[in-house]
């Protein structure tokens, strides 16, 4: 079948106008941001005992956690070596029951694949200064920010990865997860050659991409863009809607990933548990049919406005992204539901993980000030790849609070096996290691 897509347009509507009536622009002060990540995320060790990470303990549960209007918190820890990008061995040796890398390498790399997984949050790329907001990132800021990620060793993956807890970055190298919400022509601006070739403008966020990407080829080359379908890749610009089908195929074909985005960026908060599973399942359908393989990932929901449906009125809908629904006679089961902020999230291969509440950093000036400043100073514990995809191998002992985090079972459960080394050493502790066998539980990988 074919989805008819249809754009709509407001006469003169400005950058700012968009991002006023789609996400609520609101401005943190300086100060109230970093007050309210400080008091949020300085605290202690252990367990965190926010709703989402509450909820999560309780595989059974059918509540969701609200979007809370303060920062989850963020546990601190020991400053830990900082890898360099010149420092990638070579990998070798069996990738079961053992680790792939040397002692000399676990002790240079120190790889940490309990640390949280920063998923960056962007919306409209613009080349005008005067326009940037906390949803709108210049030009030249999106690439200063990319440089920066490189420079410190923050390596691209695809959504599906973690989601698996499968994270391929090479080792020593620390994850992370671009995503860009809406699907506008900023983010994706074209035109035809004479063959029918997509000319991407250098200007937009995949242009940009492509750019840093071909003068980097060791960073990684994907990101995700979540798709309003009413809206593809075709605002403000109505004339590139007959491109569509085309740029989804191109992102597909170039190691890009499209998300779930809903329908019409359709507040989820209060409505029908029909203009639910249409908005979510109707998008879901789209994408099953214009983009095949691993880039497909309608199954993952990026919430409009960061809303879950109501906790009280909607708890029906709640179960639904937990559970599934069926609709037009295909069942629809998310594999993962992604927050609007505002922090990095726990690793999948933690006891909080839970892939119905992914937090994301949104990347705008004070935001990312905090953060890089947190991850350079050794506020949080970065994940750290092994490079292999196969093993979750962490220090031992384990630094601040990731003791609470992990569970040797679970590991075993996903099918990975644990590493566990000594970090002054890096000699394998033998009794760490795990026999791996399938997981198959709402955690599990994605069919």
């Amino acid at each position: 079948m074919t989805y008819p897509v249809q754009f709509r347009h407001v006469a003169g509507q400005t950058i700012v106008d968009f991002v006023r009536v789609r996400h609520r622009v609101f401005r943190l002060p300086v100060l109230l941001l970093v007050v309210l990540l400080t008091l949020s995320g300085c605290g202690g060790t252990g367990t965190s005992t926010t709703e989402p990470i509450a909820w999560h303990l309780d595989p059974t549960a059918t509540h969701i956690p609200p979007p809370t209007a303060t920062l989850p918190p963020v546990p601190t820890a020991t400053t830990q070596p900082s890898p360099t990008a010149t420092s990638v061995p070579e990998q070798h040796g069996d990738s079961h029951g053992a680790s792939t890398l040397s002692a000399d390498e676990l002790q240079t790399l120190q790889p940490n694949e309990l640390g949280v997984v920063t998923v960056f949050e962007y919306h409209v790329i613009t080349t005008n200064p005067e326009e940037e907001a906390q949803f709108v990132r210049t030009k030249d800021d999106f690439i200063a920010d990319l440089t920066w990620m490189y420079e410190h060793d923050f390596y691209a993956v695809p959504l599906r990865d973690v989601l698996e807890n499968r994270i391929s970055a090479p080792a020593g190298k620390i994850p992370m997860v671009l995503t860009f919400d809406d699907a506008t022509t900023w983010q994706f601006d074209a035109t035809e050659d004479a063959d029918g070739n997509l000319v991407i403008s250098p200007d937009s966020a995949v242009g940009i991409l492509e750019d840093f990407f071909a003068a980097h080829p060791d960073f990684g080359h994907t990101a995700v863009f979540a798709v309003v379908v009413n809206n593809c890749f075709a605002f403000p610009d109505a004339d590139q809607m007959p491109l569509c089908e085309k740029k989804l195929k191109w992102l597909a074909d170039h190691g890009y990933e499209i998300a779930n985005h809903t329908m019409n960026h359709a507040d989820l908060l209060d409505v029908t548990d029909d203009e639910f599973m249409h908005e979510v399942g109707e998008t879901k359908l789209f994408i099953d049919e214009h983009v095949s393989g691993p880039a497909n990932l309608g199954d993952v929901l990026f919430l409009p406005f960061g809303n879950y449906p109501d906790k009280d009125d909607h708890q029906d809908q709640r179960a639904m992204m937990r559970d599934g629904f069926e609709y037009k006679g295909e069942t629809i089961k998310l594999a993962g539901a992604m927050m609007v902020g505002s922090n990095p999230a726990v690793s999948p291969a933690s006891v909080s993980w839970d892939p119905i509440w992914i937090p994301r950093v949104q990347c705008f000036d004070e935001s990312l000030e905090y953060w890089f400043d947190v991850f350079t100073s050794g506020g949080t514990v970065l994940y750290v790849s092994d490079g292999d995809p196969n093993t979750i191998t962490v220090p031992d002992p384990l630094p601040g609070w990731l003791p609470g985090e992990l569970d040797p079972d679970l590991i075993q459960e996903w099918g990975r096996d644990l590493v566990q080394y000594d970090p002054d050493t890096g000699e394998v502790n033998g009794s760490g290691r795990t026999n791996g066998r399938k997981h198959d539980d709402a955690r599990g990988d994605l069919g």
